[in-house]
C-alpha cells in the first residue's frame, strides 16, 4: 500500500474478510457477503461490487448500489416510504429523490428485499409484521 494514499470506494465491515483472504491467497468461505478491497489497497482499479452495502438497525433500513442511497426511517410507523439520495451530485444528502425517480425506489426496495434476512430475535418493524389473522 502506497504511503499516504486515500480511496474513496464505498466499503464496510463485510469487506474486511474477502480482503484478507484474497492477501493471504485463501479462498472466502461460502456463504460470506463483501468485496475485497486489495486492488484499491494496492492502487489498482477496484472492481464493482457485486452485493449493495446493506444495513438494518431497529427501524431503519439503508441500502448504497452505486452512486445511490436508499433510506427508510419511519418502519416503526408502519411508514415503508424511501429517501433516495444520489451521493455522487448530492453527497450531504439534502435533496430527496423518491418522487422523482420511482425506477431508483424499486431498484432499491428490490435489494432491500433481497438482502433482508427475517428474524424473530429482532424483527423489523412493518417488513417482518406478523401476518394478520382472519
Amino acid at each position: 500500500v502506497r504511503p499516504g494514499s486515500t480511496a474513496d470506494v464505498p466499503s464496510g465491515f463485510e469487506d474486511h474478510m474477502p480482503t484478507i483472504c484474497e492477501a493471504a491467497g485463501t479462498q472466502v468461505p461460502k456463504g460470506v457477503d463483501g468485496t475485497s478491497l486489495l486492488p484499491t489497497l494496492l492502487g489498482q482499479q477496484q472492481p464493482e461490487r457485486s452485493t449493495p452495502l446493506y444495513r438494518e438497525l431497529a427501524s431503519r433500513q439503508a441500502v448504497r448500489v452505486g452512486r445511490w442511497k436508499g433510506v427508510r426511517t419511519g418502519l416503526k410507523r408502519g411508514d415503508t416510504s424511501m429517501m433516495v439520495f444520489d451521493l455522487e451530485a448530492d453527497p450531504g444528502e439534502t435533496t430527496d429523490l423518491a418522487s422523482a425517480r420511482p425506477d431508483i425506489v424499486a431498484m432499491l426496495e428490490g435489494h432491500m428485499a433481497s438482502q433482508h434476512e427475517p428474524s424473530a430475535v429482532f424483527p423489523l418493524p412493518t417488513i417482518d409484521a406478523p401476518a394478520s389473522a382472519p
